[in-house]
């Protein structure tokens, strides 16, 4: 199993900046914000309260669940049981226990290019192969039905999906879900989409594949977490919703391994308040291109360092 790259690179600028070196690590996606205040005043109570202060259900604390659950019911129109959603540590490791469910050691997956080098990491870890499919510019980088195809080989048994895509930032719409779960029914492959930066879409509504093919419910494992649109990158809370048979796995596998107490923070109330915190991107973005593409909502040049 190869290195992450990500921190590989982290790793090497904190240890310019120890040695007294003036550093920018563009490696990690962190929002530049801290976690919103209410956010952290709710973690505050929860760990004050006795009843937090023991062991949690592997898959997760049931109340984190439903919340999760209702989340993923509004986004995709479909109903949705809290026994289909797994609470884990990250998305990282939602990715890992989502293959493991659904692929043997040797089988294959297939990625994008270009894409996050943790799906790769994650097939990686679960002893399985990496083949890539490969995007173009000029189609914003989607993937489609075709070079699915092309990347195909009989042992694949997953393809993972960013929407958006990291790191280019590539939406997927109705249109282009449809193609894709058109393509994993007929070659029986499991759709497994990486929902993490769907609070960053902008310019049309967010899509999520199962609310434009809700016909692969029973094929499709989505990964999502706080750590971006939450500024919770260093809480490490993030889940997978899928079949009961992939959520039953990954429950098993979770409590064979690591079991961890979820935050009880995270409630209703804070994934409504999610446009409190994407806001201030969404303005920025808005000033960005209406500078024509080089100024920022603080007046300054995107590109200048002295100004993070």
């Amino acid at each position: 199993m190869t290195h992450n790259p990500v921190f590989a690179i982290m790793d090497r600028a904190q240890a310019l900046a120890a040695s007294g070196a003036d550093v920018i690590s563009l490696a990690v996606g962190e929002p530049d914000a801290p976690t919103a205040e209410f956010v952290v005043a709710a973690a505050v109570r929860a760990a004050r309260d006795p009843r937090n202060h023991h062991y949690g259900q592997a898959a997760g604390l049931r109340g984190l669940r439903e919340t999760v659950a209702g989340r993923l019911a509004r986004q995709t129109g479909l109903g949705w049981p809290a026994d289909d959603v797994h609470i884990t540590l990250g998305a990282k490791h939602a990715l890992f226990l989502a293959l493991h469910a659904v692929i043997g050691a040797g089988e294959a997956v297939i990625v994008t290019k270009p894409g996050w080098p943790g799906h790769r990491a994650a097939v990686e870890a679960t002893n399985g192969q990496v083949r890539y499919a490969a995007t173009d510019a000029a189609d914003g980088h989607r993937v489609t039905a075709s070079a699915l195809d092309a990347a195909r080989a009989p042992d694949v048994r997953a393809v993972i999906i960013a929407n958006p895509g990291n790191p280019t930032g590539t939406a997927y719409g109705a249109g282009a879900w449809a193609e894709i779960a058109a393509w994993a029914a007929r070659r029986d492959v499991w759709l497994i989409t990486d929902d993490v930066y769907s609070s960053f879409v902008y310019d049309k509504p967010y899509v999520p594949a199962l609310r434009a093919a809700p016909q692969l419910q029973e094929r499709c494992i989505i990964i999502d977490s706080v750590s971006k649109a939450y500024g919770m990158t260093g809480w490490r809370v993030g889940w997978l919703a899928g079949p009961a048979s992939v959520v039953d796995a990954a429950t098993k596998m979770t409590a064979s391994t690591v079991t961890h107490r979820s935050w009880c923070c995270i409630t209703d109330s804070v994934m409504h308040h999610q446009s409190k915190l994407t806001r201030p991107f969404r303005a920025r973005r808005i000033a960005h291109r209406h500078a024509g593409g080089k100024g920022r909502a603080d007046g300054h040049v995107a590109c200048d360092p002295r100004h993070p």
